[in-house]
């Protein structure tokens, strides 16, 4: 596993940055880039994250180097009542954090057929036949990631184009974050 401080993490964060208005100035662009800023703004009034700010706050407070951005990007999803709703995302693939780091536990996750195999079991125990309907769902974490403070609030960044200028700014995931 890499060590994300053996990392080189200015420059990382400089080319996240570049990214992030290149891609912004793209005209199909426009949109996404609104909708992500807004979102990441509700994300801070909710106070779980902080910004945004400038790379040399985040330098004067990390410093030079101590402290590495993930992309964020958006994903459009369909809702039930068809419109699209923008889905703020981190990649923390393409930052390598994913490689950087490791969990004490991992979830692991059923196949499709849970619910079904589930309802058998209940029909059989209960000796139910007939006409019934078992009902489950799933409930969504809402900023999942988001939801803690964290011990190394310098690898919790995000960057993204500021909508009103096109200039990079970041955003720090921690509760405690000064800038």
């Amino acid at each position: 596993m890499p060590d994300i401080y053996g990392l080189p993490n200015a420059a990382w964060n400089r080319l996240c940055a570049r990214r992030a208005e290149r891609d912004f100035s793209k005209p199909a662009n426009g949109f996404a880039a609104r909708e992500l800023w807004a979102k990441t703004i509700e994300e801070v009034s909710k106070g779980v994250c902080q910004g945004p700010f400038t790379y040399d706050q985040l330098d004067r407070r990390f410093g030079a180097g101590r402290w590495r951005a993930m992309a964020r990007f958006a994903v459009e999803q369909l809702r039930a009542d068809g419109t699209v709703e923008c889905r703020p995302c981190d990649d923390a693939a393409a930052s390598q954090h994913n490689l950087c780091t490791s969990l004490g536990e991992t979830i692991t996750c059923e196949s499709a057929d849970f619910p079904a195999r589930a309802a058998l079991v209940f029909a059989s125990i209960l000796g139910l036949s007939g006409d019934w309907a078992m009902l489950g769902g799933t409930d969504d974490i809402e900023l999942a990631y988001r939801q803690c403070p964290v011990r190394t609030p310098q690898f919790t960044v995000v960057t993204l184009s500021d909508p009103t200028d096109g200039i990079a700014k970041f955003f720090a995931g921690s509760l405690s974050f000064r800038a």
